[in-house]
């Protein structure tokens, strides 16, 4: 099994639970959506690109949050040949 495919797998098991969680919220809330971005940006760089030591599994989180707040979108996300949509 390649990374990436172990990445994919282990994101079609923490996506639906955090798409699970957001939906016991009524969905994501504008903050939510302010509150992944940021913290997408601030170590996705450094974990995936730099790799930074201690950063892969701050960045996987905050990828499969991403996602998840993502997937309530119209239509919602296609990545990594995957379609998630609350």
């Amino acid at each position: 099994m390649t990374q990436n495919e172990l990445l994919v797998n282990t994101l079609e098991v923490a996506v639906p639970l955090r798409i699970f969680d957001y939906k016991q919220d009524d969905g994501p809330s504008d903050e939510d959506f302010s509150r992944v971005r940021a913290k997408f940006e601030s170590v996705m760089h450094d974990a995936l690109f730099e790799s930074v030591k201690g950063k892969t599994s701050e960045a996987f989180n905050a990828l499969a949050d991403a996602i998840a707040v993502l997937s309530f979108c119209p239509g919602g996300i296609k990545l990594f040949g995957r379609h998630w949509e609350a």
